[in-house]
């Protein structure tokens, strides 16, 4: 049996920004064929998203 190592997390968005709900955060987690989003809102709202990149390409920014 093997020991599953913790998710390490990684913050997107450390500062505050107009298009996003205040306070928000967004992080990231390498996983298996791609990322584990973790993102919060002001309120109790969280939400936990898949994103496929298997070759983890995706350096976390978005497209202008």
């Amino acid at each position: 049996m093997t020991t599953a190592l913790p998710l390490t997390f990684t913050n997107l968005n450390p500062q505050k920004h107009a298009y996003a709900p205040t306070p928000s955060s967004l992080s990231r987690a390498k996983i298996p064929g791609g990322w584990l989003l973790y993102g919060t809102t002001s309120g109790d709202a969280a939400s936990l998203v898949f994103v496929p990149d298997p070759e983890h390409q995706w350096d976390g920014s978005s497209i202008p």
